[in-house]
């Protein structure tokens, strides 16, 4: 596993941008998969390009929040980070779903 201070060596090393692609990379597929399971959960099939903004919007959003996580430490609790990421997508993708097809 790495170690923050393994991380804050690559970060100062590579910056922001390449260790966010880093992180982007990693969490894409993931991030994709939640989004076609909470399609199939609601019966509801979005268009490619939505699906596709989606996994970028929240891929960049996870990819961020674990860089602020270990540049700023003392800002927020690994736990509680873990938990509000949860709270969001496990709540915003349903809505987003849902209110696509409305729009």
């Amino acid at each position: 596993m790495v170690k923050e201070f393994d991380l804050n060596c690559i970060y100062d090393s590579v910056g922001r941008d390449e260790l966010k692609r880093f992180f982007y990379n990693d969490f894409i597929g993931v991030v994709d998969s939640m989004i076609r399971s909470t399609e199939k959960q609601l019966d509801i099939n979005i268009p490619n390009e939505f699906r596709s903004f989606l996994c970028d919007f929240y891929t960049e959003g996870i990819a961020g929040m674990l860089i602020n996580l270990f540049q700023h430490p003392d800002k927020y609790i690994k736990t509680d980070l873990l938990k509000y990421l949860s709270v969001i997508i496990n709540n915003s993708i349903p809505a987003a779903i849902l209110n696509k097809t409305v729009v």
